[in-house]
Order: structure tokens, then C-alpha cells, then sequence
């Protein structure tokens, strides 16, 4: 028999773990992958055998396994790669915990194979065991890929997440340059809701190898692994994309979801209805998030700050308004005009709104004037409820005072906040332009949007003055795995420092994050890392235990174990709190 077995389809996932069962799986569907041949778990049994706490070879079949491998591949540098029974799995992709061992020829194989297999009760091993609580570092579950050492122009990791953004990564030094984080030389990234394409990769043929990478990813996202988040090793060149690996991977939950805005919608009108409005009193006015959901479907992290909800008080509403004494604002910070809040004293009102407030739904509420334009009415379904939501145009506008206010309120991390969040509302008032009917609302709206698209400009011009003006040189920041709405805060543990540390919570920066310290992952808050790349393994088990992670931080080496810090986690800039302290 055959100690080398080919990946046929008859052999349970059992035998030979996740990672041949997914690329048999890739070569079925018509991908291009290496020449694999597999150690089942039954023969890496035979093959091999514990003494004590150490494996040690069975006499005879080694030189089998070494007969086998030089009939298939003479004179080949051989590679043995782990093959777990729940690596590469939902919820488990064990990325990195095991390792891949190259050999010469055939007769260095065994030595590769007994590495690989004894990678499975080593102390990654172990502590993702314990993390996940799964057993799954019993070197009984270990089944060893055999394959020729491929190599080829570049190597790279191409990731999708959650339907929205693809990141592409390239390495001279092969796939192992970017999942160990310690060569990425080029980075793209695609943004499935823009279609638009960004990165540092300005050679033609570095793009053309990066979309076709892309491009394969999304075929085996779409007819192989069948989940919304992927990571795809390949190795690349003027032949194609040859697929090394392709594992689902976890969502990092920073963001929490995306806002249901349908039931944002219900609770306003709702709420409209306790303060004593009905249906035709008012209308929400259709300002960014709104317009987003309703002309786009997009929806918010739960961890973004939503916009306040402008309300548009018609005739109905300002005689309510009036007869209860609500409080008009005149020449506000923005110079707007018929701006009116409830009374203090109405402690009805001043209750729901209270209740509202703790949902992170604001509002400001304003009267209309006589050039507000028509309402339209759109139909929602929640939980089997329909609601009917009355809409109105936003009507833009950007003082001179407001101007002044905003240079007042902002400091570096907010202005560079409202940067990141100019750019992502313009985007989408672009898209939604020619998506636009031509009634008289739309008409309306379109202009709305034209002008609101003219006054961003001047936002950003005034945010970025103040950003320029006002952010640290030379500072800590880096780019984050997934970028989320919200901050991190706490104290730093340092590299080797993790081994030592008392703390509950810690923030942990490092010149990467070695999988061995994945033992540490309840305790650690958030990642910071020098080195470090978006599809490396440390990136996977970040997501995969919800950690926040910034890769390719400069100036760590400004940090201390024991300072406390403040991390953005949809710029990456790292802000110092306070001075180092016992840890």
C-alpha cells in the first residue's frame, strides 16, 4: 500500500483533515494546485510512533515513505504541510498554530513529516486548544500534505470580508512572507460597495496579478468555501494563480453588526407618535445615513455614531409646537433658522427623548418653511408590522460661524475622524445621483445632493486644516485589520513583557503577534503590531477571538509596558494617555 495517497474524493475529512479535504475540494471545481499527495491520519500512525512524549519511526516504513516520494517527484524539494481534522474549518481555522517543513528530496522527507506532526502537540498547539476548547492539538487528528516547493514570481494572500472589502498582499518570498507578516510588498484594496479599487500597487502588472488573484478568490468564495469571509494563499506569475489554501475565516465582530435602520425608522415614528404628532405633522428629513439605506441598503457598524435624525415639523407639528411652549434657537452655531427643542418642563417629552438618547438616537427638530418641498412617503416592514415613513429633502448648508464652530470643536483624532467619514458620505451621494427618478422630489433631492457634494468639500478643507495644525509628529499609528467605528483604550504590554504581565486587560504591541500567545487572547483588548500584514495568520486569529488589530505600526518603539493608550480603530493612530506604570 501506498503511504502517499492521492486526494480522491472517497477519503473522509477525518482521514485527511481540512486543509487536503478543501484544496481536493479546489481541484474538483477546476483551480489550478500543486501535485498533492496526502499521510492519512491511520498511515502517519504507522508510520510513526510515540516513545514516551517523542515520536520515533517505525522501522521499515520510513524508507517506504521515502521510496514512495522519489517515484513521484525524483530529485524534488519536497514540502510537508499540516492538515488537522478541524483545520481550516468554521470557527476554527487553527492558522498558524501548526507548520510546514521543507525537505530537499525524498530522503529528507520523514524528518519534514515527523516536524509537521510534532507541531501538533506543541505549545501553539496546546494554548489554541485550550482557547477554542476543541482538543483539536492531538497529534491523533494530524493527517500531512506532500507536495513539489513551488515557487513562482510572487505569493500572496488574498482576503474577503463580509461581502464588503477585499485585501490583496504580495511577497517575493511567497505566501509565507505575508501569513508570517515579515515581507508584504505590495498592498490593494477593493471596496465591493464603490467597485472602487485602491492601493500602492502603480505597475500594471502587479495590478493585473492582484485582480486576477481577486478574481479567484471570489470564484472560490462562490464555489468552494461558501462563506462570506475567506482567506486564499497562492503563488502567481505569468502562468495564473495556482491555489496553495483557501480557509473560511471568522468576522472580527468589532463593529457589532450593522444598524437595522428599518427599526430605527419604527422607533422614530413611534416616538414622534408619543410626543403627540401624527402621520402628517412631520417628516425625516433624508439626510446622510438615511439616504444611504434608503437608496444604497447600506447600513452602519452598530459601533458607528449615527448622525442626529433632523425632524421636519409641517403644520401640524409647529402648532403643537407652539402651544406647548417648545424653545425656538435662532442663529445657531450652523445660523439656522426656526431650530425648536421641548420645554425642560415637559417631562413627557423630555422622558421618551431621555430613552431615544440611550439608543443613540438625536434629533434635532425643525420648523418648515415655506420652500421645504414635498414629502414622500416609503413603506417599511418590521417583524411583521408596516409602517408608512414620511421623508423630506435635507437642505445643505456651511457658514462662515459653523466654519469657526467646527475649528473650535475639533481636535487631531476628531478631525481626522470626520475625514475618514467625509470621504465615505461623499462616495455615496456620488453613487446615488444617477439612481434618482425625475418627480419633483427626486428632482429636489438631486440638487440637495449636488450641493451637499459642494459643501463637503469645504468641510473637509476646514477638517483638514485643523488636523494638519494639530496632529502629533511622528506619532504611533498603523492601518487596521478592519477598520471600525470606536476606540480602545488601556495599559501596554510589550512584546516579551506578555509573559509576565499581571493585567486582567492590556493593550498588546509587538513587533508581531506570535500564535503562541494565543493563550493570552481573553486578555488582550487590541493588537498592535510593527511588522504584521492583513492575510497573515496572526491577522486570522485576531479575527477569530474579536481582537481590534493595526499591522505595520511605526514608531512602537516609542511605547512602554505599562502606558496607557487610546487606539482609533478606523484610523489606526495610537494616541498616549498616561505615563508608563507598574504592569
Amino acid at each position: 500500500m501506498r503511504l502517499l495517497t492521492p486526494l480522491s474524493p472517497d477519503l473522509a475529512i477525518s482521514e485527511i483533515g481540512g486543509k487536503a479535504a478543501g484544496l481536493r475540494a479546489l481541484g474538483a471545481a477546476g483551480f489550478k494546485i500543486p501535485d498533492c499527495r496526502v499521510i492519512t491520519v491511520k498511515t502517519a500512525r504507522g508510520i510513526f510512533r510515540m516513545s514516551g512524549k517523542c515520536l520515533v519511526p517505525v522501522p521499515g516504513r520510513v524508507a517506504e515513505l521515502q521510496a514512495d516520494a522519489a517515484a513521484l517527484w525524483p530529485g524534488s524539494k519536497l514540502i510537508a504541510r499540516s492538515s488537522a481534522r478541524l483545520e481550516d474549518m468554521p470557527g476554527s481555522s487553527a492558522s498558524g498554530i501548526y507548520g510546514s517543513f521543507s525537505a530537499r528530496d525524498a530522503g529528507a522527507l520523514p524528518d519534514a513529516v515527523l516536524s509537521c506532526l510534532s507541531s501538533s502537540s506543541g505549545a501553539r498547539a496546546k494554548a489554541y486548544s485550550r482557547m477554542c476548547r476543541t482538543g483539536i492539538g492531538a497529534r491523533s487528528d494530524m493527517a500531512v500534505l506532500v507536495h513539489p516547493y513551488l515557487e513562482a514570481e510572487f505569493g500572496g494572500v488574498c482576503v474577503v470580508y463580509r461581502e464588503r472589502r477585499a485585501i490583496i498582499e504580495l511577497s517575493r518570498l511567497g505566501p509565507e512572507g505575508v501569513t508570517s507578516g515579515r515581507d508584504v510588498m505590495w498592498r490593494g484594496f477593493y471596496d465591493f460597495n464603490s467597485n472602487k479599487w485602491s492601493g500602492s500597487a502603480d505597475n500594471p502588472h502587479i495590478k493585473k496579478l492582484m485582480l486576477l488573484a481577486l478574481n479567484t478568490a471570489l470564484r472560490a468564495q462562490r464555489d468552494v468555501v461558501r462563506h462570506k469571509n475567506i482567506a486564499v494563499e497562492f503563488i502567481c506569475g505569468r502562468e495564473g494563480v495556482t491555489v496553495l489554501q483557501a480557509r473560511p475565516l471568522s468576522a472580527p465582530n468589532i463593529g457589532g453588526g450593522p444598524v437595522d435602520m428599518a427599526r430605527i425608522y419604527l422607533k422614530i415614528s413611534r416616538l414622534m407618535k408619543g410626543l403627540g404628532l401624527a402621520g402628517g405633522d412631520w417628516s425625516l428629513c433624508e439626510t446622510s445615513d438615511p439616504l444611504a439605506f434608503n437608496y444604497l441598503g447600506l447600513r452602519r457598524p452598530l459601533s458607528d455614531r449615527i448622525e442626529h435624525f433632523c425632524v421636519v415639523l409641517r403644520d401640524g407639528g409647529i402648532n403643537l409646537s407652539k402651544r406647548n411652549g417648545w424653545i425656538g434657537i435662532r442663529g445657531g452655531h450652523s445660523g439656522a433658522q426656526g431650530d425648536v427643542f421641548p420645554p425642560p418642563g415637559d417631562l413627557r417629552c423630555a422622558r421618551l427623548l431621555s430613552a431615544a438618547a440611550k439608543e443613540n438616537l438625536l434629533f434635532i427638530f425643525r420648523r418648515a418653511v415655506k420652500n421645504t418641498g414635498p414629502v414622500k412617503y416609503e413603506r417599511f416592514k418590521v417583524d411583521g408590522a408596516s409602517f408608512s415613513m414620511p421623508f423630506s429633502c435635507p437642505k445643505p448648508g456651511f457658514s462662515q460661524a459653523e466654519g469657526r464652530f467646527l475649528r473650535l470643536r475639533l481636535d487631531a483624532e476628531s478631525a481626522r475622524l470626520m475625514l475618514s467619514r467625509l470621504s465615505e458620505e461623499a462616495e455615496n451621494l456620488r453613487r446615488i445621483a444617477p439612481v434618482l427618478g425625475r418627480g419633483a422630489y427626486e428632482k429636489r433631492l438631486g440638487s440637495a445632493v449636488k450641493a451637499r457634494l459642494e459643501i463637503i468639500v469645504r468641510e473637509r478643507k476646514t477638517a483638514l486644516s485643523v488636523f494638519r495644525s494639530m496632529a502629533p509628529a511622528g506619532g504611533v499609528a498603523g492601518l487596521p485589520f478592519f477598520p471600525a467605528e470606536g476606540f480602545v483604550s488601556g495599559p501596554v504590554v510589550v512584546d516579551r513583557d506578555i509573559l509576565k504581565t499581571r493585567l486582567k486587560r492590556f493593550i498588546y504591541a509587538a513587533p508581531d503577534f506570535e500564535p503562541s500567545f494565543v493563550s493570552y487572547a481573553r486578555r488582550i483588548s487590541a493588537v498592535v503590531v510593527s511588522r504584521g500584514a492583513m492575510g497573515s495568520h496572526a491577522a486570522a486569529l485576531c479575527a477569530e477571538f474579536d481582537i481590534p488589530l493595526i499591522v505595520e505600526a511605526r514608531n512602537l518603539k516609542q511605547l512602554a509596558t505599562g502606558d496607557k493608550v487610546s487606539i482609533n480603530l478606523r484610523t489606526g493612530f495610537v494616541e498616549k494617555t498616561g505615563s508608563s506604570a507598574a504592569a
